[in-house]
């Protein structure tokens, strides 16, 4: 192969892609499905989060006419949901997206035929693309399929000669680690697996919440604790949907997201406390989707993401905590608004800064702003960055690219000086948190299966759905 590979956009997430014959790419961006020419330039966002749900757009795929795509619309950030659904949109903005079939899968198209996972089997339906709809009934092709529920992912693939290929197996339960590495990258010791999905380090670094995988569609996400000294594993919250812990700066409490459809919002931010009597509140109700990110050390403030606001963006906002008893409603207000997704704001140990993540220059990159008052920014990153940290002292802020990243930081009463940035070790995707004095560093790591899960290649199974109708 010859050429030189470019680089048209950066930070894309897992979920797929798509090109069609006209050099338009289509990619996961954020919770959406952007497209970019396949010479670079502007992304432009081709589908739109539906105000009604918490949904997280994937697998887009062109199909043969390379103007109408479909995509994979699921309801929570971290695994299957009986309301997923597989869409078919345009690259025309006046198309309005219309739902296929129930599925929380990645799909292919093939000689007239829709195939996707259905959450039992590999199945095959007739997709009629000048009407954009199924007819008849889906007729298995495949069993036991591998199936990812974190990306809704089933390892298939088909082919337009009447091939069709997938991977059998199961993922195994308690499939991730929670591992400890040094500054170096040198694996220091497990303590802990369970089918976790993300989490988060208490400061007093005694315990970690953990968003636990859901063992069936119906059964939806919740928050587990785990005491690191005893190996200890409990349940924090009960519910259809608890989801995106933050721990209060004393280690205390935790707020988080739920979502409840009888409560008639997206959204809202809870504050439970862990010990005692473990007193659950309300903080704030919200018909917007919410991804709280930080909580402030003196106690007063949560920063949270949504993309619901006017800019059809992900903008932060502020969230003022109310202290124990007060029955006033607390009020948000926005930190950094533009058209532009800014995500993942975290505040310095001392309050006065917030270091957050944006795409205004076209790619993520890390940026640090003063709070709450206005002022300059500052640019942290230079060759891409997500999910910032500070050290517990605020002297240096970490970041993720394919590594792991470090940058010096000194702060006056105005400004920022950012030092040159240093590459600590490989961590890809997965999700890492730092101790606070910043040596090491809890890294979420996939545990892989010990034998390599078997490929089964099916020819001609156009003809055998034949026979089967």
């Amino acid at each position: 192969m010859e050429g030189t590979a470019v680089t048209l956009y950066d930070d894309v997430q897992s979920g797929g892609g798509s090109w069609n014959q006209d050099g338009f790419i289509l990619f996961p961006d954020g919770r959406t499905i952007s497209r970019v020419s396949e010479n670079g330039g502007k992304f432009i966002r081709v589908t739109q989060m539906d105000t009604t749900n918490v949904d997280n757009h994937l697998w887009p795929l062109f199909l043969p006419d390379g103007k109408h795509f479909l995509f994979t619309s699921r309801n929570n950030f971290f695994g299957a949901h009986e309301d997923d659904a597989i869409f078919v949109a345009s690259l025309d903005s006046t198309f309005i997206p219309k739902l296929i079939v129930k599925a929380s899968s990645n799909m292919a198209y093939a000689n007239g035929y829709l195939v996707y996972y259905d959450g039992e089997r590999l199945v095959a339906q007739l997709f009629d693309v000048a009407t954009l709809s199924v007819s008849g009934a889906p007729i298995p092709i495949g069993d036991q399929i591998f199936f990812e529920p974190q990306i809704s992912n089933a390892a298939f693939s088909v082919s337009q000669n009447g091939l069709l290929v997938y991977q059998s197996g199961l993922p195994s339960s308690g499939r991730h680690e929670y591992v400890w590495h040094n500054r170096e990258g040198s694996a220091l010791g497990i303590i802990s697996s369970i089918s976790g999905l993300l989490f988060r380090l208490s400061p007093d670094e005694e315990r970690i919440a953990v968003i636990k995988e859901p063992s069936s569609k119906k059964e939806g996400i919740n928050i587990w604790l785990h005491e690191i000294s005893r190996n200890i594993w409990t349940r924090f919250t009960f519910g259809p949907n608890n989801s995106l812990p933050i721990w209060s700066p004393d280690s205390k409490a935790i707020a988080y997201v739920s979502s409840l459809k009888e409560r008639n919002t997206t959204d809202d931010i809870y504050i439970k406390r862990i010990e005692g009597e473990a007193t659950t509140e309300v903080i704030l109700k919200s018909k917007e989707s919410i991804a709280l990110t930080d909580w402030s050390q003196d106690g007063k403030f949560i920063t949270y993401s949504t993309d619901r606001s006017a800019t059809r963006s992900n903008d932060i906002w502020i969230l003022p905590v109310k202290t124990p008893g007060d029955k006033t409603e607390s009020q948000p207000f926005p930190f950094l608004q533009t058209e532009f997704n800014e995500s993942y704001a975290a505040f310095s140990p001392d309050g006065r800064w917030i270091a957050y993540e944006s795409d205004e220059s076209g790619r993520s990159q890390i940026y640090v702003r003063p709070f709450p008052g206005a002022g300059g920014k500052w640019q942290v990153s230079t060759n891409g960055g997500r999910l910032p940290q500070w050290r517990g002292d605020g002297k240096e802020l970490f970041f993720q690219t394919d590594n792991l990243m470090s940058v010096e930081i000194k702060t006056s009463t105005t400004s920022v000086v950012v030092g040159a940035e240093q590459k600590l070790f490989r961590v890809g995707s997965r999700m890492v948190q730092a101790t606070n004095d910043g040596q090491n560093f809890l890294v979420l790591t996939t545990k892989r299966n010990d034998s390599s899960l078997p490929m089964t290649l099916v020819v001609n199974w156009l003809e055998d759905l034949k026979k089967a109708k």
